[in-house]
């Protein structure tokens, strides 16, 4: 019986550190184009494309989105998930929640003033904004909220429901950055894969060895 646990183990490792290479890989691929000052393939048919649709409606809707996907939208759930893991005794999975989102901030603000990149000027912006276009704050922000909510309800049942309801805000929040013409798509490709990386690799480091542990007592019980 233990033959079968050490193969899973080694498939989940392995799947694991495949992704690794292909989100490092891509975000080098990225900052490599950003840096020499220049587009990629994507970048300006996607902006036309969603400025096409535009409308009083779609505007309303995706000006709404990008406020809920900011700053203050951000803090105040991640103050709301903080507080409830407090409550139910959960300073671990707290401390968890406070490092990944409001380290993303940090480091968000870190890759910005490195790579400098002006915000595209294909036509005039819907909100104003003074930053660095490189990569995204607003899908940096929204998608380690939902990376670290997800990894916090995986052994839920609500794990599905977080993952597709989760997704389609953070779709929208970095749809809107575009529509609003204060972003390229690939800012906000960039922000979403430096989430998944940084928030991907603190879980790692808190709680790997708590899951190596349990695999090991279960691989000894069943010996």
């Amino acid at each position: 019986m233990s033959m079968k646990v050490i193969p899973r183990r080694l498939w989940l490792v392995a799947g694991a550190f495949l992704v690794f290479v292909m989100v490092v890989s891509c975000l080098v691929w990225l900052a490599r184009t950003v840096q020499a000052g220049q587009l990629l393939w994507f970048d300006e048919p996607l902006m036309y494309w969603i400025h096409a649709q535009s409308s009083q409606g779609v505007t309303s809707v995706l000006t709404l989105a990008t406020r809920i996907g900011g700053g203050v939208g951000v803090a105040v759930m991640t103050a709301v998930l903080t507080g409830w893991l407090v409550y139910r005794r959960s300073y671990g999975r707290a401390w968890f929640a406070v490092l990944s989102i409001a380290g993303a901030g940090v480091l968000n603000v870190w890759l910005k003033l490195l790579f400098e990149r002006t915000r595209p000027d294909f036509w005039q912006h819907l909100v104003y904004e003074t930053s660095y276009s490189f990569p995204s704050g607003h899908a940096m922000g929204s998608s380690a909220l939902l990376l670290v909510c997800v990894f916090l309800a995986w052994r839920t049942r609500w794990r599905w429901w977080l993952v597709c309801g989760g997704s389609i805000f953070v779709l929208l929040v970095g749809v809107s950055r575009m529509y609003l013409g204060v972003h390229y798509p690939s800012d906000i490709l960039a922000g979403w894969l430096v989430s998944l990386l940084w928030v991907s690799t603190l879980y790692g480091i808190l709680y790997g060895h708590t899951k190596r542990k349990t695999m090991s007592g279960h691989a000894s019980s069943i010996t």
